[in-house]
């Protein structure tokens, strides 16, 4: 039931106090964001923006870590793209060759860092992983730049 001191259509009482975004003084909900459009859609992007920076940082950890396994994938994407009649490589063919060669895998998020070395350019092309495990997502087609 809605009544004195609760968010209309709601069952949560509000509090007073100062938005942490629009600085008004106005109900607020929690975390110190109020009912208003403007500050749902700061908060919204606020939070993508950390999850972003922490998948960045995720990624470059991984990288440093798995660094001998990353310095050999480069030079099999760069042999695969030198090869290749479009001079295109992604990182399902850089896989691809690991297999064939017997190579194993190393698992975690190293392999995202493989065309970031400033080598490479996206070709606006993307295929689908075809490896178990990869769920059929798309991954980016790079050329040697």
């Amino acid at each position: 039931m809605e009544g004195q001191g609760m968010l209309p259509g709601t069952r949560t009482a509000a509090r007073q106090g100062f938005c942490a975004y629009c600085g008004g003084l106005k109900d607020l909900k929690r975390d110190g964001e109020c009912c208003s459009a403007v500050c749902r859609v700061r908060l919204y992007r606020r939070r993508k923006e950390e999850e972003r920076q922490s998948a960045k940082a995720a990624k470059a950890l991984a990288a440093e870590r798995r660094h001998h396994a990353l310095e050999g994938a480069r030079a099999v994407a760069r042999v695969i793209a030198e090869s290749a009649l479009d001079g295109c490589c992604s990182v399902e063919d850089v896989r691809e060759r690991y297999v064939e060669d017997g190579t194993p895998w190393p698992e975690g998020n190293w392999a995202g860092s493989i065309f970031s070395d400033g080598c490479w350019e996206w070709t606006g092309r993307m295929v689908k992983a075809l490896h178990p495990g990869g769920h059929g997502r798309l991954v980016k087609v790079w050329r040697l730049k």
